[in-house]
């Protein structure tokens, strides 16, 4: 009961990773076809009235591809400067609520562009402040489309690869006379054509009826 609901586990495991280098293969065609990212997004903060200061903070949870890399990103900021009554304006109109919104075209936002690597891998960790936010916040990381999905095929393509080997293996032991579990020869006469016998004396494994090379 157990290695059958373990055989299920792991069956289930090797089909998402299957689902998820198919959606690698996508999203690395997409990312030159139509780049882009898909985020969450929300105002917080309290931003006055009738003239009085405020602040108006912007939180950004988000996924996108271009040029063949696909990432994740946070981003947090405070507006202030010229484009703080614009935030005011925006926040007041969406309210606190989370927000979905998809913004195409190519960024360095989520592909990381000339920033901290390592092989397919890149990241960005970074604070700073400007005349429009007070201050930034953006953590993010990316990496090649082709990475993740040659990561996510390894153990699929592996397992397959071995259960073919396997396959080919009993083929050749049944059609040579041996045991399929333990490769004694069942043949009861040295002839190639020797009736097999009804039960390996080595493993005790009940072969089919079957003369070799029928």
């Amino acid at each position: 009961m157990l290695r059958r609901v373990l055989r299920r586990v792991l069956w289930a495991i090797k089909g998402m990773l299957v689902v998820i280098a198919l959606a690698s293969a996508f999203a690395w065609v997409w990312s030159y076809v139509h780049p882009g990212r898909i985020g969450l997004f929300r105002w917080t903060g309290w931003w006055g009235h009738d003239g009085a200061a405020g602040s108006v903070d912007q939180t950004w949870f988000a996924a996108g591809c271009g040029r063949g890399r696909m990432g994740i990103a946070w981003d947090w900021r405070t507006y202030n400067g010229y484009q703080w009554l614009g935030a005011r304006i925006k926040a007041e109109r969406d309210g606190t609520r989370w927000r979905l919104e998809v913004i195409p075209g190519l960024d360095e936002w989520y592909t990381m562009e000339g920033r901290s690597f390592w092989g397919p891998f890149r990241w960005r960790r970074s604070d700073w402040w400007d005349h429009s936010y007070a201050p930034i916040v953006l953590r993010g990381v990316s990496v090649r489309c082709w990475a993740v999905m040659t990561a996510a095929l390894a153990w699929p393509l592996v397992g397959l690869a071995l259960r073919v080997r396997r396959r080919r293996r009993l083929r050749q032991l049944a059609l040579a006379g041996c045991c399929r579990q333990c490769g004694y020869d069942l043949r009861a006469t040295p002839e190639p054509s020797g009736v097999l016998l009804g039960r390996c004396p080595e493993c005790g494994l009940v072969p089919e009826a079957s003369v070799p090379g029928a």
